[in-house]
């Protein structure tokens, strides 16, 4: 029986939380500082469960022990973004966080466990967890570029009038202000699309500008709903063993020139892992912007 560990029982922890349970792939391990949220949590998508008929548990609490035989780690505690704060500027405080949370939670996983990071800078967080843990590299990966692409169909969704199934559409690069939409490459239902220079720099500018658009309207806070669905769907692929290709940010050892970084590019996901970095034929203008960053 498969097993999701999250650490971090906020927003996008909780909802993710719930859609895994909630939908069968497995039960979950909710995890934060303090018991009372994680705890208070799991008992209320508990007893969501039984209106959704779905018979998995969730569990919570601030022990890590909990998390033991979690074939899935998922981290997106951290300090959040504020309204005119970029993703980067929380590198420091969230390395912090980050480093106490894996020295806890080392004790307790398998040398076959997958590590989702969701914590902000993405890129920056995920290559940190790869090196502070010194694991094979396919087992450490990044939610951030698979949520940029969803926001990016959205957007060719309404210019075009479409609907959004019909439409693929990829962002690579950093999440953050080196991501790279790829507004050429763009297609509905599997045919490439002639879109005008004016309808590629709105689509490039609301992808780009999407989440710090959405923390403006919070005030508060920041998107949770899209991001719980972008771990739900990472949980899925490879709990299910599906060969999805998604993009995401994974540490790259020469595959597009790049050495030592974790960037987001196009991934076959296996059991438990990302199995291989899908090699594109990008213009050398993607190419250079990529190896830029």
């Amino acid at each position: 029986m498969s097993k999701v560990a999250i650490i971090g029982a906020g927003n996008v922890g909780g909802l993710a939380g719930t859609w895994i349970a909630g939908l069968g792939l497995a039960d979950v391990v909710l995890i934060d500082k303090g018991s009372g949220r994680a705890k208070g949590k799991a008992m209320d998508i508990n007893d969501a469960l039984a209106i959704l008929g779905s018979d998995r548990w969730v569990d919570g609490g601030d022990d890590y022990s909990l998390i033991e035989d979690s074939d899935i780690v998922v981290i997106t505690a951290g300090v959040p973004r504020r309204p005119g704060m970029t993703r980067e500027d929380l590198r420091t405080e969230n390395e912090k966080i980050i480093g106490d949370i894996l020295d806890k939670a080392v004790k307790f996983v398998k040398e076959s466990t997958a590590w989702i990071i969701v914590t902000n800078p993405l890129d920056y967080i995920t290559n940190f967890v790869y090196q502070r843990l010194s694991i094979d590299r396919h087992k450490v990966m990044g939610m951030g570029v698979n949520l940029d692409s969803s926001r990016m169909v959205n957007q060719v969704s309404k210019i075009l009038g479409v609907s959004r199934s019909s439409v693929k559409a990829m962002v690579v690069g950093q999440h953050g202000r080196g991501m790279l939409p790829l507004v050429d490459d763009i297609s509905v239902n599997g045919v490439k699309v002639a879109l005008s220079e004016k309808e590629k720099d709105i689509i490039r500018d609301r992808t780009i500008n999407r989440g710090a658009e959405i923390v403006a309207a919070f005030g508060d806070g920041s998107a949770y709903v899209a991001p719980g669905a972008g771990i739900y769907q990472i949980v899925r692929s490879i709990l299910t063993n599906s060969k999805e290709v998604l993009p995401l940010s994974v540490r790259l050892e020469g595959e597009y020139g790049i050495n030592g970084k974790c960037l987001g590019v196009p991934v076959k996901l296996g059991h438990l892992a990302w199995d291989e970095v899908i090699k594109i034929p990008w213009t050398e203008e993607v190419l250079s912007k990529l190896r830029a960053l």
